[in-house]
C-alpha cells in the first residue's frame, strides 16, 4: 500500500507526478493481522506522523485483505488453516532438533559475545556436538531441510532472549546502539568523501560533481528522460569475509542502493551539477544501506 500526502491529508496510491511533489512516499506491506514491511522516503517528520502513516495504511490493507478473503470464498478456494500448517511442519526430526538445541543455543546467547563471527562459531560448535547425537539415517533423509530446522531454533532463541532478558545477544540493551565513528574529507582528491562506521559496518562514500552533460540518459520501454543524481552502492565479497569474483551489481546491490537513493535524494538542493555518489561497503555486519545514507549525506556536505 503506497501512501502520499497532500494539503496535510494522507491518501492512498498517489500517481508518480503526485509523488514527486509529496513530502511523503511510503510503501507499507502487511496482512490483516500485522505489518510486514515499511519502505519509502520522507521529508523530516516526527515519530507520531510516521505512526499515523502506518496506522492509516493498515486500515486500507485490512479492507483489501477482507475483500480478497471474500473473493476466495466466492470462487470456492480452500481456506488455509495457519495453525494446522504450523502443526504439520513439526515432524519428529524437527521437534527433536528443536528440543535438543533450544537450551544450549539460549546458553550461547547468554554469553553476550560481541563479535559476529565469534558468536556464529559458538553456535556452530554447540550445533555440531549435539547434532552428532542424532540418528544418521534420519539426518540423511531430511538433509535438505536440516539447515532450515536449525535456523528456526536460532530464530526463536534470539527472539525469546531479547524479550525475556531485555537485551540483544551481543550484550547491548534494547535502546543501545553500536559505537559510531565518522571521518569526513577522508580522500583529499575527491570532491567530497566520508567514512561512516557503525559497529563492524563501514562504508566509504565519495561524491563526484559533473557538468550537466554528464547526466545519465534514460531510454527504456516505459521510461525516458535524464537522471542527474546517481548513487552506486557496492557490496564486494571481502566486506563479509567471503572470497568471490567482483562482477556487476546483483539483485541485492540494486535493491539496497535504491533504498539509499530514495533517502538521500531528499537532501539535494537545486543545482546545475550532475552528482554521483559511490558507496563502497568495506565491512558489513548489517545495515550497510543505512550506513550508505549516513556516509553519502556526509560526503555531500563535504562537497559543499
Amino acid at each position: 500500500m503506497r501512501v502520499g500526502k497532500k494539503d496535510n491529508s494522507l491518501y492512498i496510491n498517489p500517481t508518480p507526478s503526485e509523488l514527486e511533489q509529496s513530502p511523503i512516499n511510503v510503501v507499507v506491506a502487511g496482512t490483516k493481522e500485522r505489518i510486514l514491511m515499511l519502505e519509502g522516503s520522507m521529508q523530516e517528520i516526527t515519530n507520531k506522523e510516521l505512526i499515523d502513516i502506518v496506522a492509516f495504511a493498515r486500515e486500507s490493507i485490512k479492507q483489501q485483505c477482507t475483500l480478497q478473503y471474500a473473493f476466495a470464498q466466492e470462487v470456492g478456494a480452500p481456506a488455509i488453516d495457519q495453525a494446522l500448517l504450523e502443526e504439520q511442519s513439526k515432524n519428529p526430526l524437527e521437534q527433536k532438533i528443536y528440543d535438543l538445541l533450544y537450551k544450549p543455543f539460549y546458553a550461547v546467547a547468554r554469553q553476550s559475545i560481541k563479535h559476529k563471527k565469534a558468536r556464529a562459531q559458538a553456535f556452530a560448535d554447540v550445533q555440531q556436538q549435539l547434532i552428532a547425537q542424532l540418528d544418521e539415517k534420519a539426518l540423511e533423509e531430511e538433509a535438505t531441510m536440516l539447515d532450515s530446522y536449525i535456523a528456526n531454533v536460532k530464530r526463536d532463541v534470539v527472539r525469546d532472549f531479547i524479550i525475556n532478558e531485555k537485551q540483544r545477544i551481543d550484550g547491548r540493551k534494547t535502546d543501545e546502539i553500536r559505537p559510531i565513528d565518522i571521518n569526513v574529507d577522508y580522500l583529499p582528491s575527491a570532491h567530497g568523501s566520508a567514512v561512516f562506521t557503525r559497529g563492524s559496518t563501514q562504508v566509504l562514500a565519495t561524491v563526484t560533481l559533473g557538468s550537466p552533460k554528464d547526466v545519465q540518459y534514460l531510454d527504456g520501454v516505459s521510461v525516458k528522460g535524464e537522471k542527474k543524481y546517481l548513487l552506486h552502492y557496492n557490496f564486494p565479497g571481502f566486506s563479509t569475509g567471503d572470497v568471490k569474483p567482483n562482477r556487476g551489481p546483483g539483485r541485492r546491490e540494486i535493491g539496497h542502493g535504491n533504498l539509499a537513493w530514495h533517502a538521500i535524494q531528499r537532501l539535494l538542493p537545486q543545482t546545475p551539477y550532475t552528482i554521483r555518489i559511490t558507496a563502497d561497503t568495506m565491512s558489513s555486519d548489517g545495515s550497510s544501506s543505512m550506513a550508505t545514507v549516513c556516509g553519502g549525506s556526509l560526503a555531500l556536505m563535504d562537497a559543499g
